[in-house]
Order: C-alpha cells, then structure tokens, then sequence
C-alpha cells in the first residue's frame, strides 16, 4: 500500500553540512537468530531475528526489529549514484520507527557481511510473489552487516511501507559506509528479485554523526554534545 506520506528514499549527497550535536546515538547488539526468507518479487523479506536484541536510537529510546529488506539497485542513491544493492533494516519503538540504510557493494572482498549473505541469498526462494522458505544457520547476527561508520540523520523520514510522518532513517553512505556482499551471491540475488521503482526526495534537514557506528556493537554510537565531525 503506497503511504500518502513517504518522503524516502532519498539522493544522500555529501558533505552534510550539519553535524549532530546531540540525541545523535544509535546503540545496538542483535542477537543470534533463526532463519526464514520471503521473495516478495521486488525485494527479499529477510526474517532473521529475533527479539532478544539490544536497540536504542536517542531520538526514539528502545527498539525491537520490525522487518529486514534487501533491494538491488539500492532503494536510496549516494551522490546520484545507486549501489548494487542495499539492505534496510526497520525498527519499531515508542510509536515510531528507525529505518537503518546500508548500501551493499558487490566484489570479492572477505568479510563478515559477505559471510553472512552468503548464508542467506543462494538459498532464498527463486519465485517471487511471497514464497517464502526457512534457512538453516548458526551464530547469525544482524551485528555481522551494520558498518562500523559515520552515518547520516533524516528526522522525519519515511518509507512508504509505515506511514507515521515521525520516523527516522540513519544512511550509510556508499563511499565511506558499504558493505559487500561476494559477486556470485550478487548476480543470483539480480536473478531473484527486480527492481524496485521509487521516487526520490532530496531532503534539507539531515544531520551528520562522524562518530556513527565506529565503537561497533554496544559501544554505542557517540551522540554526545561534543561532536564537531565533518564529513
């Protein structure tokens, strides 16, 4: 259902003149998790988590995890220009959600967003319009695809698959915040899903985090008055 107050995804163009000076943090440490996968034609609906997680974002307070997608092309663009893919991770909390955007490079590096796609993508449903199929894993963690990088603010953004006008989106961007995913996985994920049509806002009020996700799970995200980060 298309929401009348969608306002994402958005062209992210750095530099972000504005740093975040304070209610900036985002902490977090997912927990291990189970394993489904929907193929909803235009994206896959990724159902591995679950809710013993610890998720905060100052300017919501405590979060559960809602829904996890994966698009490619990416939804957002970064300096006009889309990423092979991008994951979107939504969150519920306070009435409010916190959509958290990582775009995804494909290439060979190693690493533990590779890893973890390589767990779920070859192994997702090959037809479209709600299949859906249970993967096993182990020691998986949504910990494994959040970048250790700074991040930018969008108060009052929202996709249209949740229609509060109150909503937050936190973008990586694709040059300083991607994460990859191996090309083999990449070209069977372009096999499974088509892309997803959007139009794209370009936003004035967005804040910049230098700090982000640098201190990685738990060590929170260094919202505090002191950040004077460029970017």
């Amino acid at each position: 259902m298309s929401c009348p107050t969608g306002n994402a995804p958005i062209d992210l163009v750095l530099p972000v003149s504005q740093p975040c000076n304070s209610m900036c943090g985002f902490t977090y440490d997912y927990d291990t998790a189970s394993c489904s996968v929907t193929n909803n034609t235009t994206y896959l609906d990724i159902a591995c988590f679950d809710g013993n997680n610890t998720i905060k974002c100052d300017l919501i307070g405590n979060l559960t995890v809602d829904n996890v997608r994966l698009y490619a092309p990416s939804l957002n663009k970064f300096n006009g220009q889309s990423a092979d893919a991008e994951i979107i991770i939504t969150h519920k909390g306070g009435g409010k959600y916190l959509y958290v955007c990582i775009p995804i490079n494909s290439n060979e590096m190693n690493s533990a967003s590779a890893n973890w796609f390589k767990k779920v993508v070859p192994f997702s449903p090959t037809k479209g319009g709600g299949s859906s199929t249970s993967i096993n894993v182990q020691n998986f963690t949504l910990n494994d695809i959040i970048p250790q990088a700074p991040y930018t603010i969008f108060q009052e953004g929202t996709f249209n698959w949740n229609c509060n006008v109150n909503n937050i989106v936190i973008l990586f961007h694709k040059n300083n915040g991607a994460i990859n995913m191996k090309t083999r996985d990449y070209e069977t994920l372009i096999s499974l899903i088509s892309k997803a049509s959007y139009n794209l806002s370009t936003p004035s009020n967005l804040l910049f985090n230098k700090q982000g996700t640098l201190n990685g799970p738990t060590g929170g995200s260094g919202g505090g008055h002191d950040i004077k980060g460029d970017n």
